[in-house]
């Protein structure tokens, strides 16, 4: 069994992050310490109901930095390349069992 010693943990701060999101509710921004400007935001919520979630107040750049493209497509060719050499590798084992085999079934026609 666990108990809440080895459950209830804080790390990251996590107990100082609690207490900023009541201060940032109760005094607003002037509070922030851990949290960024561009992960907090102050708002009033509508009567539509239609705005409750971050993406409804803060929009994210779609294009990707360049930076983060090449990472990307290096992660992908190095995943690409790393399949097709266990590929081979199995391959060339097998391959290397069928001559083992071939040769001993050689050597066994040799000797008769």
């Amino acid at each position: 069994r666990s108990s809440k010693d080895i459950n209830l943990r804080n790390t990251d701060n996590a107990e100082e992050r609690y207490e900023e999101v009541v201060k940032l509710v109760n005094f607003g921004k002037n509070c922030l310490n851990y949290f960024t400007e561009s992960e907090y935001i102050e708002d009033t919520i509508s009567l539509e109901g239609d705005d409750w979630n971050f993406s409804a107040h803060h929009r994210a750049e779609p294009i990707a930095a360049e930076e983060d493209f090449r990472k990307t497509v290096v992660d992908y060719l190095s995943f690409k390349a790393a399949q097709a050499i266990r590929k081979n590798d199995k391959m060339g084992k097998q391959q290397a069992l069928a001559w083992q085999s071939l040769r001993e079934i050689s050597g066994e026609a040799g000797a008769d």
